[in-house]
């Protein structure tokens, strides 16, 4: 009884540290994010990661029912009970907390952008000063010191090499042209490209091919739901009901073999499917047949859930029929599957 009680209470615990790691390790990861609190600009960083935190809820939620099922792997419960228990706090979630989070959004949407404006606008702007860097042309610059918020670098020295000599040029002043990242002194380009993400240090803010595939894909679901939510609460909530839908069943999956750490692979990748295939069912070949086949009258924004529906469903048959045969082979001792 004592772990029954403790699902609702592991579901919302991983549901907030989801939240936290995923909003702030999202924009403290980025050029933009790193370079606002390098500048001392962490007003502009946190309410980045503000914004984050209602946009990444759908996969945070995802994570925390994943995480309840591995829970539910290494604990014996009280099965009605448990399913109770985490169907109230799916609804909760579902139906309170997010729609409220996402209300926060629309009502501070212009804020959001004008700080969103404020964060890229690190990679327009001009490199930090006591770094030795190289020019387009081959050339060598640094500067010292950067005044009126990166509009004037001083103490700009510019070292140029060709074949037959070399000139070391130091200017007091340049300008910054914020259009061109050009720097200007005495009417004259001295530096032609000194602005801009930053080569010397954006190669380290790279995510690996695997991880930008991962991040590509959930950011599609995630605008998905901000879609869905505009469109008004039927949507939305038809769009959660099917997803979400599919997510749960794949607590069959953590009980598909006798290999735990097999199961939890098995989960983790067809999670990753359900962020993977939105983008074929939401546009593409297989919208279109479905146009063709479907009513006239049928939305066509409301194809995606279709889709998961329908695959949730042939997703829960064999599900049942694996489980079953389990169940069967065990002799029914349901607390060693």
């Amino acid at each position: 009884m004592k772990n029954t009680l403790m699902v609702p209470l592991v579901f919302f615990l991983n549901f907030t540290l989801w939240i936290l790691a995923v909003s702030f390790f999202s924009v403290f990861s980025s050029y933009n994010g790193i370079m606002s609190l390098a500048i001392g600009s962490t007003g502009v960083f946190f309410l980045e990661c503000l914004y984050r935190v209602v946009y990444y809820l759908p996969v945070c939620l995802s994570l925390a029912l994943v995480t309840v099922f591995f829970f539910l792997m290494r604990h014996r419960t009280i099965y009605w009970i448990t399913v109770l228990l985490l169907l109230i706090s799916l609804i909760v979630t579902i139906f309170l907390i997010m729609p409220v989070s996402y209300r926060l959004i629309e009502k501070n949407s212009w804020a959001f952008l004008q700080n969103r404006s404020v964060l890229t606008s690190s990679s327009r702007q001009v490199y930090s000063p006591g770094v030795l860097r190289p020019d387009i042309d081959g050339s060598r610059m640094v500067w010292l010191s950067v005044h009126e918020s990166g509009k004037i670098v001083r103490r700009l020295v510019v070292a140029r090499t060709s074949e037959t000599n070399s000139a070391l040029v130091v200017y007091p002043e340049a300008t910054y042209d914020l259009a061109t990242r050009n720097l200007v002194a005495d009417g004259t380009v001295v530096v032609k490209q000194a602005g801009g993400e930053d080569p010397l240090f954006s190669n380290v803010f790279s995510p690996p091919q695997v991880v930008a595939l991962v991040a590509n894909r959930v950011d599609v679901v995630m605008d998905a739901f901000l879609t869905a939510v505009s469109r008004g609460f039927y949507s939305y909530a038809l769009f959660s009901l099917v997803f979400f839908g599919s997510v749960t069943l794949l607590w069959l999956l953590c009980n598909a073999t006798g290999w735990r750490l097999l199961n939890i692979l098995l989960t983790f990748a067809a999670l990753f499917y359900l962020y993977a295939v939105y983008p074929l069912f939401s546009h593409g070949s297989l919208v279109l047949f479905a146009l063709r086949i479907l009513p006239s009258r049928f939305p066509s924004e409301m194809i995606p859930s279709l889709f998961y529906a329908t695959q949730a469903v042939l997703f829960a048959i064999i599900g049942a029929i694996v489980f079953t045969r389990r169940l069967i082979r065990l002799g029914g001792r349901r607390d060693e599957i």
